[in-house]
């Protein structure tokens, strides 16, 4: 429902043709698809969903503060859901 209204909100705020880039990373370990849940969200909202970026790497963003081994735990991936405003 956060989403839903964020999404909404910006949807009201951009131009025609303006894009967003909503951002999410992994939850459990991958096996929770967030931008699946941001894809859902958009629906019957005047934006126009485009594509789902994923960016994997090779280390993981928490393995330096949580002293974890890179690679093993943290985030390996971002997801970036690219929508336009119609």
């Amino acid at each position: 429902a956060m989403v839903r209204r964020v999404l909404a909100e910006q949807a009201r705020v951009l131009r025609p043709g303006g894009h967003v880039a909503f951002e999410v990373g992994e939850v459990r370990g991958g096996r929770v698809l967030l931008e699946r849940l941001v894809w859902q969200a958009a629906e019957g909202l005047p934006l126009e969903r485009l594509c789902v970026l994923v960016n994997a790497q090779a280390f993981t963003k928490t393995a330096n503060c949580w002293g974890v081994s890179n690679g093993a735990k943290g985030t390996n991936t971002n997801r970036i859901v690219l929508l336009r405003r119609s």
